[in-house]
């Protein structure tokens, strides 16, 4: 073979080689293009995936939210009317006076009920005005004492909570001049505060619903809060510790 023809052939097959990798390489290139733009779409779905389901959850969420918000108006209008009316029935002299501060708390009940938390500070006003109702019914025979800093003020409960639990203290205690009923509410440490009271129980008659205490747990659990209600009770004292939330 002559100089000439081998350095023909090596040319040729330089150049065959050539072809190939160019090839193989363009294939390589297009693979990886397809694979970017794959997992760009994967990813894009995955996303559309996610932000539907946290837009289901949330929705949820707020289902459940508006559940529990309506429960209260009813609840606080059942427990005012059925006071109302052993109110009457013992002719009561504050029936009238009863009444009218009951439309404006109903009144001002209705204007936060969509509001899902509230100052620590508005809730304690709020509860001026209800404790008004209580004293009208029992007189000198509920005692509410209520020992709270005012460097709380500023963090924030469920709205309504500490209502719903001082209405749980007058329903399923006796309160009368023989056994008048206690109630505090103080700061317990740790952000947290408790409403607690002197255990003296009705008897129970029929099944009790607990809706307002069971309404101010799921609304801890549906803020993502846990342990956000915790529970004591002994033979002389019930008490209810809630956790306040950053404002």
């Amino acid at each position: 073979m002559t100089l000439s023809l081998l350095i023909s052939n090596t040319f040729h097959i330089d150049r065959d080689y050539d072809y190939i990798y160019l090839t193989f390489r363009g294939i390589a290139s297009i693979a990886i293009i397809y694979l970017v733009q794959f997992t760009l779409n994967l990813n894009a779905r995955n996303q559309t995936v996610l932000l539907q389901n946290e837009m289901l959850k949330t929705e949820n969420i707020r289902t459940q939210f508006e559940i529990l918000r309506q429960q209260i108006s009813p609840h606080f209008l059942f427990n005012s009317l059925s006071s109302l009316r052993s109110m009457i029935r013992s002719s009561n002299k504050n029936a009238e006076e009863f009444v009218i501060k009951l439309s404006d708390i109903y009144r001002l009940l209705l204007a936060n009920k969509e509001i899902d938390t509230i100052t620590l500070k508005e809730e304690l006003d709020f509860i001026e005005d209800y404790s008004f109702l209580l004293f009208a019914r029992f007189e000198n025979m509920i005692l509410i004492d209520i020992e709270i800093p005012q460097d709380l003020f500023k963090f924030k409960i469920p709205t309504f909570t500490l209502q719903l639990l001082l209405e749980n203290c007058v329903k399923h205690n006796i309160v009368s001049k023989e056994y008048p009923l206690h109630i505090k509410i103080y700061d317990s440490g740790v952000n947290s505060i408790s409403v607690e009271n002197n255990l003296q129980q009705k008897i129970k008659s029929g099944e009790e619903s607990g809706i307002g205490l069971q309404n101010i747990v799921k609304r801890y659990d549906l803020l993502g809060v846990s342990n956000g209600v915790q529970i004591f009770s002994d033979e002389s004292v019930y008490r209810v510790k809630i956790k306040l939330l950053d404002s």
